[in-house]
């Protein structure tokens, strides 16, 4: 039977897994990354399974996957990898109040002012899924999906653009950085003209 206590010990190992995760993979370990992000994932498939409710748990599934994608193009395995990003992607989509349109995000930070830095926080989350999305899509998906790479990156963009206009929490070097995911995700289908 899995109770309250195998859920805290699922919880708490996922946390532990995603940081081990995090730290292979900032470290160039990204085989190890992978071994650490399976073992997390693991985990919180029981704990949805086991709190089907728990929207947390879909949140934490999306970060695990948006960081996968990136271990998973490091080694190479490029189909795994835009799988990954694309499901974080989707997943992020279901947190995002904006869903993706970069002109709500102003009237949405009015409208929720007292929880504004949960709302650019799920809004940005989203931003930098679609922005990592849009570059492994490009790379790995090419001519087939060019409409797709400029409508996840453009909207990746004008998002932390507007974050930056009407909100609190972000910066330039927000905006910059997903600037350089869709001016990396550009630069592919780029080479696939040459």
């Amino acid at each position: 039977m899995f109770g309250r206590r195998g859920i805290e010990k699922d919880r708490h190992r996922a946390s532990s897994e995603i940081r081990q995760s995090i730290a292979c993979a900032e470290a160039g370990a990204l085989a190890t990354a992978m071994i650490h992000s399976r073992r997390a994932e693991d985990c919180i498939d029981r704990l949805m399974r086991h709190e089907p409710d728990g929207l947390y748990h879909r949140l934490v599934l999306a970060g695990l996957l948006y960081n996968r994608a990136t271990i998973l193009d490091g080694l190479g395995e490029g189909d795994d990898s835009l799988a990954a990003a694309r499901t974080a992607n989707e997943l992020y989509e279901d947190f995002d109040p904006s869903h993706g349109d970069p002109s709500a995000v102003a009237p949405l930070l009015r409208e929720f002012r007292s929880d504004s830095q949960e709302v650019e926080t799920l809004m940005a989350q989203a931003a930098d899924a679609r922005a990592r999305f849009a570059r492994l899509l490009a790379k790995y998906d090419g001519r087939s999906a060019v409409e797709a790479v400029h409508r996840h990156g453009s909207a990746a963009v004008q998002t932390y653009q507007a974050l930056v206009r009407a909100g609190h929490h972000f910066g330039q070097s927000d905006v910059a950085r997903v600037t350089d995911q869709y001016d990396a995700a550009k630069n592919h289908l780029r080479e696939l003209d040459r």
